[in-house]
């Protein structure tokens, strides 16, 4: 397995991913948050929007696009960014945002998000970031494996139907 930096022609394979997780959390949530589902509606065109939106993100300055590539098949991706808070009140820092991370389901429990979560990190590192957020769903079957990494709850994020 090779973990590299995505590239244009990767748009099919990380789609291919995507539609993996987009399936995985429609399914979960008509388990726990049947609500959650009204605001997960796709557009009839959502294959087009999606891979231009993967293309506009790959592209993005700020940001990374990796993947988990085996026998030029895409297994998984992951991507981040940095910023610079700008609160008023606080002393500046640079703060990492793990704003995804997939794995198709047949290549799952191989430890390729392990790989990918340290590739990350060393590219957090790299930018000077002081805090990375990660953000999932509270059901997300994921969340035990992002506390093992070191992460922790440290603000909810709530919601409910109206």
């Amino acid at each position: 397995m090779k973990i590299r930096k995505a590239k244009y022609k990767d748009v099919d394979g990380i789609y291919a991913v995507l539609l993996d997780m987009l399936k995985a959390e429609d399914l979960a949530s008509q388990k726990s948050a049947k609500h959650f589902l009204q605001v997960r509606k796709r557009k009839d065109d959502f294959e087009r929007c999606a891979k231009r939106e993967l293309l506009k993100e790959i592209r993005e300055a700020n940001s990374i696009y990796i993947v988990a590539e085996e026998n030029k098949e895409i297994l998984a991706y992951a991507r981040g960014a940095v910023s610079k808070n700008k609160d008023p009140f606080f002393k500046p820092i640079v703060i990492g945002h793990f704003q995804a991370l997939c794995v198709r389901n047949k290549h799952r429990g191989k430890k390729i998000a392990s790989a990918l979560n340290k590739k990350m990190d060393d590219w957090f590192k790299e930018k000077h970031c002081k805090l990375v957020y990660l953000e999932a769903f509270s059901k997300n079957p994921a969340v035990p494996i992002y506390k093992n990494w070191g992460y922790e709850t440290i603000i909810y994020k709530m919601g409910k139907k109206l």
